[in-house]
């Protein structure tokens, strides 16, 4: 009985180690990080970006800023080895934010990383000349009266999504319009067309 307590005390014990997450050296390394890409420090940026994912792979931050490095050297160079890495990247920052947003919709730090990326591929699209792409995936986001991000939902799907118009009425309710193919998918809502 002792061996099978002490195994479990142990696996236990590991188990508490491997998750704990020293965030102030996650943060410090992510500003070192920011601070290498604004200076143009492409390589050490996106190693910075690494151990931060490393660090905290559930946190979107090392994701989106290993994004950006991407983003900065396409749009310094027009390498497409950089646009296809920040495709790739981009879709990882989604991932991480769509499973802390599963768990709490009104996750803030999620929503600012999930429209971030959006927004940037967006733009990115549109600098390497492919302006289908750009404007066939966008998000809406609400803000409160403060100016504070409440929420982002996304908008995306099998074929094309253009949204043309968004408009909120008095008591803050979000109208879109625009047209798509097939079907579009907000997050976990969707709207089927058969046409």
């Amino acid at each position: 009985m002792k061996f099978y307590s002490i195994v479990i005390f142990f696996l236990c014990g590991f188990s508490l180690r491997a998750q704990t997450i020293d965030w102030t050296k996650v943060h410090t390394t992510t500003a070192a990080a920011i601070d290498d890409l604004y200076n143009l420090r492409y390589a050490e940026s996106e190693a910075g970006c690494n151990e931060v994912i490393k660090q905290a792979p559930g946190d979107p931050r090392g994701y989106f800023y290993k994004a950006m490095v991407y983003y900065t050297r396409f749009s310094n160079a027009g390498d497409d080895t950089d646009y296809k890495a920040f495709l790739k990247t981009s879709q990882q920052v989604e991932q991480v934010c769509d499973r802390l947003l599963k768990n709490n919709p009104k996750d803030s730090r999620a929503m600012f990383y999930m429209g971030g990326i959006l927004g940037y591929r967006g733009l990115l699209n549109y600098k390497a000349e492919k302006h289908l792409d750009a404007v066939s995936d966008g998000f809406i986001a609400k803000y409160d009266g403060d100016g504070m991000l409440f929420w982002v939902r996304r908008l995306g799907g099998k074929l094309e999504q253009h949204p043309t118009l968004i408009r909120t009425d008095r008591a803050g309710n979000i109208y879109v319009s625009g047209w798509y193919t097939y079907e579009i998918n907000f997050v976990d809502h969707r709207t089927f067309c058969r046409a």
